[in-house]
């Protein structure tokens, strides 16, 4: 029997509407690198080019990834705190998922010279997000920024965990939401030349936007009567916001203290929108047994190879780019095989990635419950 109050309704397994959430960042993202990141919508003169623009936003793709990310291993550590080897079995069973398919990447990467050496020590340090420290190149291979910023927030997060209560968390996640608008805002008046999309500093409010959620379930503070309206407070905004993020990139040559104050929010709104989309994931979820339509399984195949897909999709796109260009597929020639080639592109690396996921990766996930098998029960529904 199902009960109101969310501490009474938790299980162990999977959640398949996060699956399913997790495919839609991946598509969210191939959309973005397909379309506007082949063939930039500004460079488009005819009606193409706003439905090409649309496509821009599917760069936020990677906020819900963080927010799943939150959410996820947050729940982990805090239903294993108490357990012994918390430290050794968290950083044993994230580097199962983790490496073995960012390794082969890295070396497939190097050995067709996509990238230089210090890149490859960046990446291995997990600073390609700022991989100007050791004299590479962020842009060598931009996916592995968000990598880079996980693992650097995953480094201190466990450890804040371990020492404090949840309410405590709880406290220490809404006092940084103002403390990270002001360091925006200083940023903007301080150094507006500035890249700050790809720090960590920059993206924990939305790793820590899944934290949150986790800890507010746990604590009952959402609850089966007041979730809806938590839902519709974050959508409302999130279509309140949106309308600025539009203004703020058709305007991009602004300069101005405000449109550069506006700049660095950009992201609140997909924060919001994403977030609410989680709540109401988990409020709809039902078990490992609920049935999924035709869409739920398409996305939930896609949450199921997104992590092999998200390392490899550039690299293909590359490479695919580079076979047409200058023929007939090329879209810089025939704007009508931009579609095309995005179709085309996706499917491969679709193919790829499920190869990886089925006859490499797995063989280390399996691994995962040999030498560190993690007691959890994550919170499914409210």
């Amino acid at each position: 029997m199902q009960s109101d109050q969310l501490p009474a309704l938790q299980y162990k397994g999977h959640i398949p509407g996060l699956d399913g959430l997790r495919g839609l960042a991946i598509l969210l993202v191939l959309v973005y690198h397909g379309l506007d990141g082949s063939m930039p919508w500004t460079s488009i003169s005819n009606w193409l080019r706003w439905p090409v623009m649309a496509t821009q936003y599917g760069s936020s793709g990677v906020q819900l990834f963080f927010i799943l990310s939150g959410f996820l291993i947050t729940s982990i550590l805090l239903d294993s705190r108490a357990s012994s080897g918390y430290y050794k079995k968290f950083y044993l069973r994230r580097s199962l998922r983790i490496l073995p398919a960012y390794l082969l990447l890295l070396t497939v990467l190097k050995a067709d010279h996509v990238i230089g050496w210090k890149f490859v020590l960046a990446a291995l340090l997990y600073i390609a997000n700022m991989a100007e420290i050791v004299g590479a190149s962020n842009a060598e291979y931009g996916p592995l920024w968000s990598l880079a910023v996980e693992e650097q927030f995953y480094l201190l997060w466990p450890f804040v965990v371990r020492r404090y209560s949840s309410a405590s968390l709880t406290r220490i996640i809404l006092l940084w939401y103002p403390i990270a608008a002001c360091l925006r805002i200083a940023y903007v008046l301080v150094a507006p030349a500035a890249d700050m999309n790809y720090k960590l500093w920059f993206n924990t409010e939305t790793l820590l936007a899944g934290a949150l959620i986790a800890l507010c379930l746990r604590q009952n503070l959402l609850r089966r009567d007041n979730i809806t309206g938590v839902i519709a407070i974050l959508g409302g905004l999130a279509l309140c916001l949106f309308p600025f993020v539009v203004y703020a990139d058709l305007h991009t040559a602004a300069q101005s203290p405000a449109f550069r104050f506006l700049l660095a929010f950009r992201n609140y709104p997909f924060l919001f929108a994403y977030s609410a989309l989680l709540l109401w994931v988990l409020k709809k979820n039902r078990g490992p047994s609920q049935k999924l339509g035709s869409w739920g399984r398409f996305l939930t195949f896609y949450g199921y190879i997104s992590y092999g897909l998200y390392l490899v999709h550039q690299f293909l796109f590359w490479k695919i780019d580079a076979l047409v260009r200058g023929t007939l597929l090329d879209p810089y020639r025939n704007l009508w095989a931009l579609p095309i080639g995005f179709i085309a592109s996706t499917a491969i690396a679709t193919g790829v990635a499920f190869l990886s996921r089925r006859y490499f990766e797995d063989f280390f996930l399996r691994k995962k419950e040999t030498v560190a098998p993690q007691e959890t029960s994550t919170p499914v529904a409210v």
